[in-house]
């Protein structure tokens, strides 16, 4: 099991079918149940031509996750996908990126710190 609040990936792949969004659901949802996690990021690049089936399927999954307190956004999804949850009024529902955002080794960003702030006063200057 993966440390809750984890975020993952998966893939879903090729064409879909009606028949095929039970198991999918199913295993979405096993995955969810052993991961602990809070974010899916689906990778959806390689669906071939993405149709209704496709956003019913990841509509699905974004339900499905969120039953369970997590998310799914959709990672390359294609122009036609992207028409599609538009058009059926789900592009703020599921949200999409073109490319992973995520440093792969979970480091923050090291920044200098500032440690305090010193200004200079005129003498004339009346206090605040």
């Amino acid at each position: 099991m993966t440390a809750p609040g984890t975020t993952i990936v998966w893939t879903i792949g090729g064409r879909l079918d009606r028949a095929h969004i039970p198991r999918l659901c199913r295993e979405f949802g096993a995955l969810l149940g052993s991961s602990g996690a809070r974010v899916v990021v689906c990778d959806v690049g390689g669906l071939i031509d993405p149709d209704c089936v496709a956003v019913d399927a990841v509509a699905r999954l974004q339900l499905a996750a969120r039953r369970r307190g997590a998310t799914v956004t959709l990672l390359r999804a294609s122009n036609e996908l992207k028409e599609l949850l538009e058009l059926i009024g789900l592009e703020n529902v599921i949200r999409h990126y073109e490319t992973l955002l995520v440093d792969p080794l979970g480091e923050p960003e090291h920044r200098e710190q500032v440690l305090g702030v010193e200004e200079e006063i005129e003498p004339d200057d009346p206090p605040v």
